[in-house]
């Protein structure tokens, strides 16, 4: 006879009180906070050497312990949404961080990992990582932020920030002004050169922004705005009034290829500079970040990136453009259509991953990643690393 399928244990139970949970106006943020974290441990795997949660299955090519789709990238979100860290999760980080780690990077790589371990309270072994990655380094020094040169540098700039190391933020400013020169080099003729935050000039920029904050050096905020301009010369402003970055024959407005990423980083060069020329593309990229209809929920390539790009931005948006209350009212519409692709499991909320193919917890596409941008909107806490 035919196989038949069995549903997942714990899968859909007690869907309507999540649905109305994620619904309600106004928003409990410590409830949703709680359920979706919840629901995140209960996921957790911690007998299992490849991989803590589940998530994309690019966690089986990255690993299991980045964050993009790893363990470390899950604790990141409970940690600054102020959920529970089990130390059981902690110390799974930790052993795997002495052995399993071996590419460079930030959000794919051990940086990151390095850069979660000191938020966690775990210094002696995130240090420990980042010597162990110094041999590596040189493997992948190329100008994205996801796994080059930019994220280093900001991972270098927060250690030398905590322990007062110069030979540091020495190194994190070679590599920014390494991964600006390859970029400018290229300059607005390489048409197969990528755009957004992680792979695209923008990261750069971000680096080069957050140096200046800790320096004071001008000319760095400068080429941070020459690097990000390189990026918005990758966008399109469509016929509906948005701004959003060319991919073929698509536009895309997510956080990891399009312009909500860009858009993230501009938030930041005009913390320093408002009356930059690229100001003028805030209120289309913004527009970008509001539709009804979003495939994915994901942070990455979904909603939940588009909500965090509204939090950070909402302030200078609300004050000059579009007035008082408009973010907040986008942000409740926003929360309101993750019912579209909400999931329980054990009855509590979670989501699936990109392609809505299979539950995921990670950071690029799953629950923590939705966990970490409403944490973003509802209760001020932190979003992506160095965005805000």
């Amino acid at each position: 006879p035919p196989a038949t399928r069995t549903a997942r244990p714990g899968i859909g139970h007690g869907r309507e009180a999540a649905h109305a949970l994620l619904t309600a106006t106004p928003a409990d943020w410590p409830r949703l906070r709680d359920s979706l974290a919840e629901g995140i441990t209960a996921m957790a795997t911690p007998d299992r050497t490849d991989r803590l949660f589940p998530g994309d299955v690019a966690q089986f090519r990255h690993g299991g312990l980045g964050i993009a789709h790893g363990a470390a990238g899950v604790l990141y979100a409970l940690h600054t949404t102020g959920a529970e860290v089990r130390e059981e999760h902690v110390r799974w980080l930790v052993d795997a961080s002495r052995t399993r780690i071996t590419a460079p990077g930030l959000y794919f790589g051990g940086h990151g990992v390095a850069h979660v371990l000191d938020l966690l309270g775990e210094r002696e072994s995130a240090l420990a990582l980042l010597r162990s990655l110094e041999a590596v380094r040189e493997e992948s020094t190329g100008p994205s932020l996801a796994t080059g040169a930019p994220g280093i540098s900001l991972t270098l700039l927060h250690f030398a920030s905590v322990t007062g190391e110069a030979r540091l933020l020495d190194e994190a400013l070679a590599l920014a002004q390494g991964a600006a020169d390859t970029l400018e080099k290229n300059g607005r003729t390489d048409g197969r050169r990528p755009a957004g935050l992680l792979a695209g000039a923008s990261g750069a920029a971000l680096a080069l922004i957050r140096l200046y904050e800790h320096t004071g050096d001008g000319a760095l905020l400068e080429r941070a705005r020459t690097l990000l301009e390189l990026d918005l010369d990758r966008c399109l402003t469509v016929a509906d009034g948005t701004t959003q970055v060319v991919d073929g024959r698509r536009v895309l407005p997510y956080v990891e290829t399009g312009s909500a990423g860009i858009g993230l980083v501009l938030n930041a060069l005009l913390a320093h500079l408002p009356d930059s020329p690229a100001a003028s593309y805030e209120p289309s990229i913004r527009r970008a970040a509001e539709p009804e209809f979003i495939i994915q929920p994901g942070l990455f390539n979904g909603r939940a990136g588009l909500i965090g790009y509204l939090a950070l931005t909402a302030a200078r948006a609300d004050a000059r453009h579009t007035g008082p209350g408009h973010t907040a009212a986008l942000l409740d519409r926003h929360r309101a259509l993750l019912a579209l692709h909400q999931i329980t499991y054990q009855g509590h909320l979670a989501f699936p991953g990109d392609q809505l193919l299979r539950l995921s917890a990670d950071l690029a596409t799953g629950a923590a990643g939705v966990l970490l941008a409403l944490g973003t909107a509802l209760g001020g806490t932190p979003f992506l690393p160095w965005t805000g």
